[in-house]
């Protein structure tokens, strides 16, 4: 009589404990438009495919078949929505026509003197600063940058977002669904090429007001992409990842490409100052352009003590 299931019984004890709960997670991460929790859990694709690869190939070789199959089809899912993020790209020859620095500074935490240098080198044609508090905008008016400084932080509030454009713009706040403080439209001069471009920082979902806080924000700026006539970007701290159902419908909503397809994951927060910060790190700064537009290169910087990572991403017209 055959013993291995006896043997497996013992040896595949850790890749079931570890692949059948990380798999229900995965596969109920598809239901983010359910429940906000759901929403949460889409936002690990990446450390699910970690998991669930060895996971998998125990599970298969002990024959626990009930679980391989299981853990196979969450592994299947994940690769289908994590893979796409590595293919295709903009095609080699296209000369960048605009530079965007997107950086969620984190308040006082992040190292303001590195941050300014990197922004006098940067050559980014339009830079928004997410949670720039009252001393950034002291420091960034100090540093005598060759920029336009424009900050929305309210008189009431402790942050806000600074812009800095290179070149003269219209910049203004917008009330976009609920914080619409935190949404803030660059209007580039319209000499050649006008570009619209959105920057925003929706609410973090740790409750399920918040969460929907953060939907109606990031529907309303799909609805602003859809109104627009000249190229447009939607950039910023999104707190989704481009997994969540929200992402999907703020990039349904205003016909959207992601700057990611091509160049990767690139999780961008949490990082260095927290703990597992590299494990646990997702990607929730993002950019998102017309069809018009073309992602030529796309980066994360090195961190400047924020827990976020800057976002660097150079565009070009769609020929």
């Amino acid at each position: 009589m055959s013993n291995h299931p006896a043997r497996g019984r013992w040896w595949s004890l850790p890749a079931t404990l570890v692949g059948v709960p990380v798999a229900l997670a995965a596969l109920f991460g598809f239901a983010g438009a359910a429940w906000w929790g759901f929403d949460l859990l889409s936002s690990f694709r990446w450390q699910y495919l970690v998991l669930l690869t060895p996971a998998l190939l125990v599970l298969a070789a002990a024959r626990r078949w009930w679980s391989t199959t299981l853990v196979a089809l969450a592994l299947l899912a994940d690769v289908a929505v994590v893979a796409p993020l590595y293919l295709g790209g903009a095609p080699p020859d296209l000369v960048p026509a605009l530079r965007i620095l997107s950086f969620n500074v984190q308040g006082a935490f992040a190292d303001r003197g590195a941050v300014v240098e990197f922004i006098r080198e940067s050559e980014a044609d339009v830079v928004f600063l997410h949670e720039a508090s009252i001393d950034w905008e002291r420091d960034l008016l100090d540093a005598d940058l060759e920029y336009v400084l424009t900050f929305s932080r309210p008189p009431e509030h402790v942050f806000g977002t600074a812009v800095l454009t290179l070149r003269p713009a219209r910049v203004r706040p917008l009330r976009l669904g609920e914080g619409g403080l935190r949404s803030i439209q660059v209007d580039l001069p319209a000499d050649a090429n006008p570009i619209a471009l959105l920057g925003i920082h929706a609410p973090s979902p740790v409750s399920a007001e918040r969460a929907a806080a953060r939907d109606r924000q990031l529907a309303a700026a799909g609805d602003w992409a859809a109104e627009q006539t000249t190229p447009h970007v939607v950039v910023g701290d999104f707190n989704a990842t481009n997994w969540s159902h929200a992402f999907a419908d703020l990039q349904r909503r205003g016909r959207l490409r992601n700057s990611q397809v091509g160049f990767g994951v690139q999780a961008s927060w949490p990082v260095e100052r927290v703990p597992l910060g590299d494990w646990l790190a997702i990607p929730i700064d993002h950019l998102l352009h017309s069809q018009s537009l073309v992602t030529v290169s796309r980066r994360l910087l090195p961190n400047f003590d924020s827990d976020h990572l800057a976002l660097l991403v150079d565009l070009a017209h769609a020929s």
